[in-house]
Formats: C-alpha cells, structure tokens, sequence
C-alpha cells in the first residue's frame, strides 16, 4: 500500500519506512508509476484527484483517487506550505495505516 500526495513543485509517495520524492518535470506521472511498479505496490491512494496516474496504471493496480480539495488545515510547520505534498502523504498514510505520529522533518537537502 501506498500513500500519494502532489503539490506545486513535487510528488510524494510514502510506503511505510520507504518514501519517494519526484519533482514535477515531464514525464514524472511514467516514474512515480515505474517506481510503484517496481516495488510490487498493489493499492495507491491518492491525495486529490489525479487521473493520469488512473489511466496509466497496470491493470492489477488500485488507485484510489480522493475528489475533495486537499489543502491542510494548517501551514506545514518546515516549508510553511498549506499545500505541501510531504505532509499530504504523511498525514493521508497515518490515517490509513492508524500509525502513531512521528516528527517530520523535511527541507531541499
């Protein structure tokens, strides 16, 4: 299982200990899901709705796409972001996997 969040600038996939960072450039949706592929991940949830990532999916592959607006409630305590796709995907995968919160930290190094 996967959790999927995308701001402005990047896409973040968070699978338990395992997480991914992609800058939004051409072609990213093709290496998120080679990535996804590779690591043999069956369900993908999705935070907002992106249905690129839908429609080039292996059959075998579940996305679940989310049609609410995804903004967080409040400004992400590192980059001060509403729409930060780190915190996005690390809150969505606690809410589906019931996990204890942790400290998340994140930056550009």
């Amino acid at each position: 299982m996967a959790a999927l969040a995308v701001d402005e600038s990047e896409c973040v996939v968070v699978m338990d200990t395992l997480w991914f960072r992609y800058p939004l450039v051409a072609q990213w949706e093709t290496r998120v899901m080679a990535a996804l592929v590779e690591c043999k991940v069956m369900d993908v949830y999705v935070a907002g709705l992106l249905l690129s990532l839908k429609r080039i999916a292996p059959e075998e592959m579940n996305i679940y796409v989310d049609p609410e607006p995804n903004k967080l409630k409040y400004p992400c305590k590192m980059c001060h972001k509403k729409s930060c796709a780190v915190t996005k995907a690390y809150l969505l995968w606690r809410r589906l996997t019931k996990r204890e919160p942790c400290n998340l930290m994140h930056g550009d190094s």
